[in-house]
């Protein structure tokens, strides 16, 4: 008799602001994997420090483990907690709510996770690592019996007014939230998940003999319009990209350079740079170039550029016709001090 195997486990889908539904997710694929398995798949995502998912791993640890009969289930060295709803409230205040949210820093409502920590005051030593906290919670604590699943919108809802409701607030959360927008933060939790788009930080033009020039738009990115689809692996997500020159005088696009890439190591959502020669081989003025992305799923993303001068280009609408982020910005690249 066949058997489903279980979906790709995406835990970059966790990566960012903290959404239930993608803890949920993640968490129920990892129940459905052998003990083995489930066990290499979070020691892979501890151990590798340079894709950067401490956080995450650590919250699905206080998911998926419990305390023994008898014994506590400590937290991670961390720091001293910085909790939703704390406000000006000091030890007292901590404590009371320590006290309610004993898998800090998340809690559990009706199974579903939400994370109640906004961040950690640490003083002198680091905060416990990933493998070490892992390590504690497999040779310490006991899976536990809890089986997640992806949950309805009206269930993350109901789970939330719960929370919001049942909590004992050092003191009422509507005055504490004017100030610290903690109701905002527990409510964007329960918000779908959504990608970030892809950045590009700069373009890099290189001239014939080796020079290099780069522009970014006024903010230090020149903003992708579009997104690419995440990669079950998580961490890098693979594209490829070709760069195009479309002639104002109409004709098929010509081909300037093509490649391949991955995204940056510590941010699966950015690419650093992509390299295009300078100046645009036979470009006049309103020609424009055009740089295209597209990831392993045949997911697309365009940004044109249009030459205004000699040495300038604009930001232009791109290809899709949706505005980009910054469609009036002209740059201006500077002559070049060409390497010999």
């Amino acid at each position: 008799m066949s058997t489903t195997p279980p979906a790709a486990i995406d835990i970059s889908k966790c990566y960012g602001p903290f959404r239930s539904e993608s803890f949920l997710e993640v968490a129920a694929v990892l129940q459905a994997l052998p003990e083995a398995q489930r066990v290499a798949k979070l020691q892979a995502w501890a151990n590798d420090e340079a894709l950067g998912f401490r956080d995450q791993v650590i919250e699905l640890c206080r998911m998926l483990f419990e305390p023994k009969p008898g014994q506590n289930f400590r937290d991670p060295g961390s720091g001293v907690p910085v909790f939703v709803g704390l406000g000006d409230g000091g030890v007292i205040a901590l404590v009371k709510l320590g006290a309610q949210w004993p898998r800090e820093p998340i809690a559990l409502v009706n199974d579903i996770p939400f994370k109640v920590v906004r961040g950690y005051s640490i003083a002198g030593a680091a905060p416990e690592s990933a493998p070490s906290y892992l390590k504690y919670c497999l040779d310490e604590t006991l899976w536990t019996a809890h089986r997640y699943a992806p949950s309805s919108a009206e269930s993350l809802q109901k789970a939330l007014d719960r929370l919001v409701r049942e909590t004992a607030w050092p003191e009422p959360i509507e005055k504490v939230d004017p100030r610290l927008h903690d109701l905002g933060f527990l409510s964007d939790q329960i918000r779908p998940y959504e990608p970030p788009p892809l950045r590009v930080d700069s373009i890099l033009v290189t001239t014939s003999t080796g020079g290099h020039r780069a522009f970014t738009n006024a903010t230090g990115e020149l903003k992708v319009d579009g997104q690419l689809a995440v990669e079950p692996s998580g961490g890098y997500r693979p594209y490829r990209y070709t760069i195009t020159r479309q002639s104002v005088a109409g004709g098929p696009p010509k081909l300037l350079t093509q490649g391949e890439g991955r995204s940056d190591i510590a941010d699966p959502f950015r690419v650093e740079q992509i390299r295009v020669p300078w100046p645009v081989p036979a470009a006049v003025v309103g020609d424009q170039v055009i740089f295209t992305l597209t990831d392993a799923k045949g997911a697309q993303m365009v940004q044109v550029l249009k030459v205004t001068g000699p040495s300038k280009v604009e930001i232009a609408r791109p290809i899709a016709g949706q505005a980009s982020a910054n469609p009036t910005l002209e740059q201006v690249l500077p002559p070049a001090t060409d390497k010999k």
